[in-house]
């Protein structure tokens, strides 16, 4: 797996999140949202632990990412004064990848600062490292994964408001660049760009060449033509990924996922924006259309190499996007209630000087139980003596992997050896061969490290104990301490207990665990399976 895309969970399970409060139901938004960056602490009673907890309730869907609409230009520069800090922690906290985006606002500035440059024109280049410094202040991308530079600018007609070009994406990208130069970050901790498009084949944006083979595909020329002004700038073009904004359902989906590679060979792929509107067919059909995708794309996403997954859209309605129960308004798998959990205040800075806003509370559409059940319960697949290649994810830490170093163990050792951790995304560490070598009886062989397997001594695990205890770790070939059974928990997760030790579970803690690291936290045993020794299992 390249650089730039090593962090970004594969399948990515995403979800769109713009949380507009109830009272923003019309254009131009109430002053006291300022740039509608709600992913900040202003906004800490939407997100956060104390409040609604909406990114709690994101994890709780089996999402692993979430990406929003704007991160504004951040405090002490920044007109809004807006701090992120928080947001990401509580994202990493919970192992929740963020996408960061550069909105049109600030790409389409740089297009006036090139074609027509007003008297006074904005700083974008140093909004921009700002917004980097922002991100690497503990000197690492923590969360984040990717930056997304504008939203789907082929929608967007040549002399419209917010108009811009392919160059100008590759000029705020170059602006990342700058920034992480200045900042000295390292090549290993650079993220991946992307630039959403829509899945039209025909851009309105007439500044994007449009020809054979790429007029074909649903995005392919917006594609092309970011592609082709990067590589003028000099920008690696692996570190490119492309993202769809689209909105099919069952093989039109699968024609599109299997269509993409032929189009763009060797060109990364999300879907940004994949959902369905309650106002097309009424709360069932949504439910119904989402439990489609979303099935689709986890499936497709483990057993492909190029196409990494896909964020629902949306999280919850917004209501400015039109007249009430129109099809923009009704995206969100969650809904407006009527009723307020409380009002909450911004903080005491300039310019918002503590303005207060609604805390809505939100009903439950079907579509939340439906994307649910479709990320999190992929159906069994039957394991034989062959074996199933499988990556072990922990559900209380989602993106989270079990990881086996195997380096140095060429012998069977009455204590194992080697390493059993976590690891932020699956790569080739943390692919196992999942046998059936009796009835329910199973080993993990590593996939990288053949003949090395998980090993469990559980001999001192006698309780339950808040930290584990006893040793996770590797052996050469298989005894008795490399025998397990998988204990089916909620549909689509177990527990793995060993069969030389019963009741004693492999326990994950991937506290502090972040998007770069090549192993951290700890594995090792537990009496009895709480929430950190609950497992997904992903066939590949």
């Amino acid at each position: 797996m390249d650089t730039y895309t090593r962090r970004i969970p594969k399948p990515m399970i995403g979800m769109n999140w713009q949380p507009s409060p109830s009272d923003y139901a019309s254009i131009p938004p109430p002053s006291k949202y300022g740039d509608t960056d709600f992913a900040n602490d202003d906004f800490a009673a939407l997100w956060g632990a104390s409040g609604r907890n909406d990114l709690q309730k994101i994890k709780e869907l089996g999402c692993n990412t979430i990406k929003m609409y704007t991160i504004g230009h951040p405090a002490p520069n920044g007109h809004w004064m807006r701090n992120h800090k928080g947001f990401f922690n509580r994202a990493r906290e919970l192992g929740l990848s963020v996408i960061l985006p550069i909105s049109n606002y600030f790409v389409g500035e740089a297009y006036k600062n090139r074609t027509s440059p007003p008297s006074n024109p904005l700083d974008i280049k140093s909004m921009v490292f700002d917004m980097v410094a922002e991100v690497y202040a503990d000197g690492n991308p923590g969360s984040a994964i990717i930056w997304a530079i504008g939203n789907e600018y082929d929608l967007i007609p040549n002399g419209a408001y917010g108009f811009f070009e392919a160059s100008d994406i590759a000029t705020v990208a170059s602006y990342v660049i700058d920034a992480e130069s200045r900042l000295q970050i390292t090549s290993d901790n650079a993220l991946a760009f992307t630039s959403p498009v829509s899945a039209a084949t025909v851009p309105l944006n007439k500044s994007i060449p449009c020809f054979p083979p790429f007029n074909s595909l649903g995005g392919g020329c917006a594609i092309n033509a970011i592609i082709q002004e990067f590589t003028k700038r000099g920008i690696q073009p692996q570190r490119f990924i492309a993202s769809v904004d689209i909105y099919e359902v069952r093989q039109q989906l699968v024609n599109y996922i299997e269509a993409f590679p032929r189009v763009l060979p060797n060109v990364p792929m999300f879907h940004g924006e994949l959902g369905w509107s309650a106002a097309n067919g009424g709360d069932g059909k949504q439910a119904e259309n989402i439990a489609s995708q979303f099935s689709t794309t986890v499936d497709l996403a483990q057993k492909g190499s190029y196409f990494f997954g896909a964020c629902c859209f949306e999280f919850s309605d917004e209501l400015w996007k039109g007249p009430p129960n129109t099809s923009e308004t009704k995206y969100g798998i969650y809904t407006f209630s009527g009723q307020l959990i409380q009002t909450a205040s911004q903080g005491n800075h300039s310019p918002v000087w503590g303005a207060q806003y609604p805390v809505d509370n939100l009903a439950q559409r079907p579509a939340v139980s439906a994307f649910r059940n479709a990320v999190l319960s992929s159906p069994p697949e039957p394991i034989s003596s062959d074996g199933k290649v499988v990556t072990i994810e922990s559900v209380h830490f989602g993106g989270t992997f079990m990881r086996l170093d195997g380096r140095g163990v060429g012998a069977m050792s009455n204590s194992g050896g080697g390493k059993v951790d976590c690891h932020k995304g699956a790569q080739g560490w943390e692919q196992f061969l999942l046998r059936e070598i009796d009835s329910g009886i199973i080993t993990l062989e590593s996939k990288f490290f053949p003949g090395v397997y998980v090993r469990m001594d559980g001999s001192s695990v006698k309780t339950s104990s808040g930290s584990g205890a006893g040793v996770v770790n590797a052996q050469f070939g298989a005894g008795d301490y490399e025998k397990f059974r998988l204990k089916p928990m909620q549909q689509g997760e177990y527990a793995i207990e060993s069969v030389r030790f019963p009741g004693v579970v492999i326990r994950m803690d991937a506290t502090g665990v972040v998007p770069g690291d090549a192993g951290g936290g700890t594995v090792n045993c537990q009496l009895g399976a709480g929430g950190w020794e609950v497992f997904r299992l992903h066939y590949i």
